[in-house]
């Protein structure tokens, strides 16, 4: 048995991300955003946890409406998220202290 890895740029990932090039646009725009701030805040670490909650949150909310949109949301979708919003949380509230 021969294991193929297809990169996701060959595969249905960015098709997918094309036909949905809207709520992409969205994350994109929000994480750009994100990032700026965390640039213009490097200095108050207060600013930059509050950043990173605001945009786990929207993450958070995006997800859900993206699976909604596109039919195929279930709960494990809804924790998948969450753990990660999470995970990002608490990497950057690590680094912050």
């Amino acid at each position: 048995m021969k294991i193929v890895i297809i990169p996701p740029w060959r595969g249905r990932t960015l098709k997918y991300m094309v036909k949905n090039k809207t709520d992409y646009s969205i994350l994109l725009i929000v994480a750009t955003l994100y990032l700026a701030l965390i640039w213009h805040y490097q200095t108050s670490p207060k600013y930059v946890l509050f950043s990173t909650v605001i945009f786990a949150l929207v993450y958070l909310v995006w997800g859900v409406i993206h699976h909604l949109k596109s039919k195929s949301f279930h709960a494990r979708i809804v924790l998948e998220y969450l753990l990660v919003a999470s995970l990002g949380i608490a990497i950057i509230s690590t680094l912050l202290l």
